[in-house]
């Protein structure tokens, strides 16, 4: 996940979204990618938020 950001695997998690919405009929071996895609992207957007939340702790400790 080398160059992402937060704001893009969170459009891309939609995009996602929206490609499995609009299919009907999907290849299984293209669900499992998207599946896995979404899932890494997931992962990475938690750690994002968590990382943020302690930062944003850490900072009203160090300020209180």
């Amino acid at each position: 996940m080398k160059n992402m950001t937060f704001e893009k695997a969170f459009k891309r998690l939609k995009e996602i979204s929206e490609i499995l919405e609009k299919e009907e009929i999907i290849d299984v071996d293209k669900l499992i990618k998207y599946q896995e895609e979404a899932k890494e992207l997931q992962d990475y957007c938690k750690k994002k938020i968590k990382t943020s939340e302690e930062k944003l702790t850490d900072k009203e400790k160090n300020n209180g």
